[in-house]
């Protein structure tokens, strides 16, 4: 389900194929849902908004389909165009586990997998 179009293509996926059974879902937002959020000095801003609308969209997932396993995906930490962006990804990756822990759902980290090996350059 993406964020930007409000589940709608997981409405016309059900709509188009009723019997399609679904048993995980997985809910991904990108970096220009938070990328301009920021208190116009260079800061990160406030993403508390997105606490709420990534609980709709959990909802509207369960919704949508019988019990399917919900997961919402991290942002992934990509290189800065804004000073503030680094910020606003960081926080927005602590509201998806927040959110993942009061929804009783998953979610996926792009970033530890590369905190927990033993990578050398």
């Amino acid at each position: 389900l993406s964020s930007g179009i409000n589940a709608e293509y997981g409405l016309k996926v059900k709509e188009r194929y009723p019997e399609l059974e679904v048993g995980r879902v997985i809910i991904a937002y990108g970096t220009n849902d938070v990328r301009f959020c920021h208190d116009g000095e260079g800061n990160p801003g406030d993403l508390s908004e997105l606490r709420e609308e990534l609980c709709n969209v959990v909802n509207v997932a369960r919704d949508i389909f019988t019990n399917p396993e919900v997961l919402i995906a991290q942002l992934i930490p990509l290189r800065p165009i804004y000073t503030y962006t680094v910020g606003n990804v960081l926080n927005f990756n602590s509201i998806v586990h927040e959110v993942s822990a009061v929804m009783c759902c998953g979610y996926l980290s792009w970033t530890e997998p590369f905190l927990l090996s033993d990578f050398s350059f």
